[in-house]
């Protein structure tokens, strides 16, 4: 990984330049098709492909030109959230400025970042951001104000998308419907879509990832508290499982 964030630093044997907001990334062919199914079809087509964009007069086939001069013009996209994809796709890294996203703010950066990571199809990126709104989501102080991300959220991805269901799991735990005025209740109501996922939720069709289920063993519900990865082990602290089970093959 460090020797692709050193190429993407560098610019060495660039041979794709992404234009975007004034700003111009020259890029490698192989990253972009390795990490994202957009650019590979782009590229085998000859750029040839129908772009994902928001505003329908601008959805439209990308010129064969670009195929020829290696420029891919990203007028769509925002030229801060480009350069967050790039860093994920050259050095596997999730990063951003705390100093400038914090509580709410930082919902709705993550929210855009996933946003572009499912235009261009990098799957993996997706999930961790998907991972991270919950995770930073769980101090929420004004549920009301949430609802505007929730909204965007909603506005933004496919019917069943992951970070639909991410969103609806923060507002069943952080949002009191009876805190709430009339104006911000009818706006819960029409969000296409949340009023499925939250009664998925309650009814135990979904579950929130970051909280393990309990201890298949005894049943005893697993210590939350640790923020563990998804694919962490968790051993539950009542009867040392699967740790118990582990040993008693050995």
């Amino acid at each position: 990984m460090l020797i692709l964030c050193s190429l993407l630093i560098s610019e060495e044997f660039s041979d794709i330049t992404l234009v975007c907001g004034g700003n111009e990334y020259k890029v490698h062919r192989m990253v972009l098709c390795a990490g994202s199914s957009f650019f590979a079809k782009m590229i085998r087509s000859q750029f040839k492909v129908k772009t994902k964009s928001t505003s329908t007069s601008k959805s439209c086939l990308l010129q064969k030109q670009e195929a020829l001069t290696g420029i891919v013009d990203l007028t769509d996209d925002d030229p801060h959230l480009v350069e967050t994809v790039l860093n994920y796709l050259y050095c596997g890294r999730y990063a951003f400025d705390d100093a400038l996203h914090s509580g709410l703010g930082l919902q709705r950066h993550h929210a855009a970042v996933y946003v572009l990571a499912d235009k261009w199809d990098v799957a993996p990126l997706k999930e961790l951001v998907s991972h991270r709104f919950l995770v930073d989501g769980r101090e929420i102080l004004d549920g009301a104000m949430f609802l505007d991300v929730v909204q965007e959220i909603y506005a933004t991805t496919p019917e069943n998308d992951e970070l639909r269901m991410a969103a609806a799991i923060l507002v069943k735990r952080f949002v009191e419907w009876d805190n709430l005025d009339t104006e911000d209740k009818e706006r819960v109501k029409e969000i296409p879509g949340l009023g499925a996922n939250l009664g998925m939720l309650y009814i135990g069709m979904a579950r929130d990832p970051t909280i393990p289920e309990p201890c298949r063993c005894c049943k005893s519900p697993f210590d939350s508290g640790a923020e563990l990865p998804l694919w962490a082990t968790h051993i539950c602290s009542v009867c040392d499982f699967p740790a118990k089970a582990q040993r008693s093959f050995v």
